[in-house]
């Protein structure tokens, strides 16, 4: 069970801002196991995770009791990889695949569809452009039909960084090194939202999370610190900080009130951990902790 203490001291809130009194505020991250180097994770839904190593050779696998599934994968690299529902998302040689796992049928990889004149992003997410109109889709998305329409001028984007889609919302980060940890977010046209987040000298580390639609919530990562973004009050809550010599690359996924993230212990060896979140920084009625758990039988 991960059943970390949350300590948290309040901080004042304005709009689109998060103002740190203190630098006291922490929550404890529990160590789950040891990650090889060049191994991203992904959490999909149902909190199962996904591994990902990406030197060569190349390999996508799952643990189940106490065993490794890895899935035959369709092309030498792959990129662009997203959990989507109970399901993960990548692209290789401009054509979406998905997998998911079947204990039964083990970890299974289907063709999805080719991309036509279309763009890849990380976080299984593409760009499809016709007749002047920009949208951005899941990879699990039929741009026909779907998909979220850009109604901003592209020179309005600059070099800011898509990072996810949100509640029909496209999210661009823009970072910048400081000392200042004060993030902030605007809206560019009704589609779009940017947020501008500060990255200490020295942090190179990072990554954003948007859980699927039922959360209000966008959680971002910087290394040593989690900026929670409530999108109904458009406002930061109180800065989490990981502490504990921990040093976070990215995080898995947020699921039952847990998050879980992969990253450095103090020792500089790559493990994953989770903690709980502390009450208003996730869904009220998210169950306190659900470890994932094999049943064998």
């Amino acid at each position: 069970m991960c059943t970390p203490a949350c300590v948290l001291m309040l901080e004042r809130i304005e709009f689109g801002y998060c103002k740190t009194l203190s630098d006291d505020m922490d929550f404890h991250l529990t160590e789950i196991e040891s990650l090889p180097d060049d191994t991203d994770v992904f959490q999909i839904e149902d909190g199962s995770i996904f591994y990902h190593k990406y030197s060569i050779p190349e390999r996508l696998y799952v643990k189940w009791c106490g065993e490794t599934v890895t899935a035959k994968l369709p092309g030498e690299r792959i990129g662009g990889i997203g959990a989507i529902g109970n399901a993960l998302y990548f692209e290789t040689q401009q054509r979406i695949y998905k997998t998911a796992f079947d204990p039964s049928k083990d970890l299974i990889v289907e063709y999805v569809r080719t991309l036509d004149n279309e763009r890849a992003y990380p976080g299984a997410l593409f760009s499809n452009e016709r007749d002047g109109r920009k949208r951005v889709c899941r990879m699990s998305e039929n741009p026909d039909r779907e998909g979220i329409l850009v109604d901003i001028q592209e020179e309005k984007i600059g070099g800011r960084r898509m990072s996810g889609l949100h509640m029909g919302k496209i999210i661009y980060t823009t970072t910048k090194n400081s000392d200042s940890r004060q993030p902030s977010v605007r809206r560019l046209g009704k589609n779009v939202l940017v947020i501008n987040y500060e990255l200490p000298p020295g942090t190179h580390y990072h990554s954003l999370h948007t859980p699927d639609s039922s959360s209000p919530f966008i959680y971002v990562s910087t290394q040593e610190y989690l900026y929670t973004l409530n999108t109904d009050t458009m406002e930061f809550l109180p800065t989490l900080y990981f502490g504990q010599g921990i040093s976070v690359e990215s995080i898995a996924g947020v699921h039952n009130g847990v998050i879980t993230v992969s990253g450095k212990n103090a020792n500089g060896q790559w493990k994953l951990f989770c903690a709980e979140l502390p009450d208003g920084y996730k869904l009220a009625d998210d169950s306190l902790i659900a470890a994932f758990q094999c049943d064998c039988m």
